[in-house]
């Protein structure tokens, strides 16, 4: 009666893989009639300073400056201000409180996919 048991268990968990499988390769299936991502490249310029200036031993005051372009330096994409005020808990932990100024530009490029 036991071998009876552990037969019928190793029955199900054979369905269950087997199940498994055949959903497993139908979802491979499903995914490869999928249309293909279409590409664009766009050359890019990414031009950024940054610093952090120590005050004291456990402050200091960061800062960045980004600003990004499109085909090369031909069309603004991106600009970037920001700056914090930093203080150091421990030597793991560092907090920072800080405001920031983001800027878009919207291109005819931008839109297009």
């Amino acid at each position: 009666m036991e071998l009876f048991f552990k037969l019928k268990l190793a029955e199900r968990i054979i369905m269950k893989a087997k199940l498994f499988f055949v959903l497993t390769l139908f979802n491979l299936v499903a995914r490869s009639q999928e249309t293909p991502p279409r590409y664009r490249y766009i050359n890019s310029v990414w031009l950024g300073y940054f610093n952090s200036t120590t005050i004291g031993k456990k402050w200091n005051v960061n800062t960045d400056i980004q600003y990004r372009t499109k085909e090369w330096l031909a069309k603004p994409s991106q600009f970037l201000v920001r700056s914090g005020l930093g203080y150091k808990l421990n030597d793991k932990v560092r907090i920072t409180l800080g405001i920031a100024h983001f800027r878009f530009y919207l291109t005819e490029c931008s839109d297009k996919r």
